[in-house]
């Protein structure tokens, strides 16, 4: 519930906030040390004020419409009362400096008790203020949240995976990123890659409207691109095997039995069933790291559904171009290889081959590199190194160097 739905007269309050942030700036924008910020965090407030608004209005639509479409990092205020958040700070500060001016006038001198006891009652209505507004967060915000434990069911699942062996993907579904389950009561952010243990693939579409998904992954457009077409498809574990997809659980939710596909799968097969849950296991060979002898060409995902009816995908590596070479008959050959986990950002390889590819089953990423080189996109999806000589290979996330020189410097400039 929102706060002007239980507290009355709430309104009051907040001319009270802004009462106190305007006389902080008046009793403070002269001084020689507080001026320019305070200055500073009013000319925050205007500009703050006016991108909240979005595109609700006439006035300000204009002006938040030409920022979102010509800067590229205002995209990601596709909220725009994200911006509340600045005035927030800017009534915290200069209501703070209002109320440290009311404060002077509760101490002893030649003030009537009249005037200090209007001083007390404006400080303590101001530090009752914050507390007032948030009083429906009193008993999770007026019984709307509660605390509930996943069911058992999802638990033996997570048992159950966490005994197999290997390093692998799990798929999940209903592919929604936002659902009802039946123990939650109500829609929720999809909870799958938060509980298992092992690394879950699990669907990040909004669908809102028009709107199926904003994600950018790549991965995400490939697993709706499968599920369009889940009537031509007889071999759905070798399409999700390049995602080291090992198995996939399909929890009885919602529109589960749209899945029903799944059963009919020649690479499938069940090995656990609950009453909340149904996991499948990938026959399909599957690895994290493996080689290839080859590449093919290829124009788009489709070319990739037909060939998978009549060949093994893994064999190759999947180049999205221009130009396609599907019909060429290169030398299929498929080798899991040996490898070491030394961090998440850093892996290494053995391999024992001269000439080919070596296939990452990590999401693509031009920070992943082989011995310095970047990575090829097999399929759009994964990374796929070219080698020319046998032996050890690091692979290594080197974007990681820049993020670790940002927390270097925020770990050195933060007080202490």
């Amino acid at each position: 519930s929102y706060i002007s739905q239980i507290l009355p007269f709430w309104y009051l309050i907040y001319i009270f906030i802004l009462f106190l942030t305007v006389y902080g700036f008046i009793a403070h924008y002269k001084d020689e040390k507080l001026g320019p910020y305070v200055k500073g965090l009013s000319i925050v407030a205007i500009i703050a004020l006016v991108l909240a608004t979005g595109i609700s209005t006439p006035y300000f639509s204009p002006i938040f419409k030409h920022l979102f479409n010509n800067i590229f990092f205002f995209r990601g205020f596709r909220e725009p009362q994200k911006f509340v958040a600045l005035l927030s700070l800017v009534y915290s500060v200069l209501g703070g400096l209002g109320v440290s001016e009311l404060s002077k006038g509760i101490g002893t001198g030649k003030r009537s008790w009249k005037k200090r006891l209007i001083s007390m009652t404006l400080v303590i209505t101001a530090l009752s203020a914050p507390f007032m507004y948030s009083c429906n967060m009193l008993g999770g915000f007026n019984n709307q949240l509660d605390v509930v434990d996943y069911p058992r069911e999802w638990y033996e699942v997570n048992n159950y995976l966490n005994k197999q062996s290997g390093d692998f993907n799990v798929l999940f579904f209903p592919w929604h990123g936002f659902m009802r389950f039946s123990f939650s009561e109500r829609i929720i952010a999809n909870p799958a890659s938060d509980f298992f243990n092992r690394p879950t693939i699990r669907g990040e579409n909004v669908e809102v409207g028009p709107v199926e998904t904003q994600s950018p992954k790549p991965i995400q457009h490939y697993i709706h691109f499968l599920l369009s077409h889940r009537n031509e498809i007889g071999s759905f574990g070798e399409l999700v095997a390049p995602l080291n997809v090992k198995y996939i659980i399909l929890a009885k939710e919602v529109d589960y039995r749209e899945y029903g596909f799944l059963y009919n799968q020649a690479d499938l097969r069940v090995v656990l069933d609950n009453p909340k849950m149904v996991v499948f296991e990938n026959l399909h060979k599957t690895s994290k790291i493996y080689w290839i002898k080859d590449i093919r060409m290829i124009k788009s995902w489709e070319e990739v559904l037909k060939v998978s009816k009549h060949e093994d995908i893994m064999e190759h590596a999947w180049i999205i171009g221009e130009e396609a070479n599907i019909f060429c008959q290169p030398i299929p050959q498929y080798e899991p290889l040996v490898y070491t986990k030394l961090s998440p950002i850093e892996y290494r390889v053995k391999v024992p081959f001269n000439e080919g590819y070596v296939v990452f089953a990590e999401p693509y990423n031009e920070g992943w590199v082989m011995n310095g080189e970047k990575p090829l996109a097999n399929l759009g999806l994964t990374n796929a190194f070219p080698v020319k000589h046998q032996g050890t290979y690091r692979i290594y996330f080197q974007k990681f160097n820049i993020f670790l020189t940002y927390y270097i410097c925020l770990l050195y400039t933060s007080p202490s």
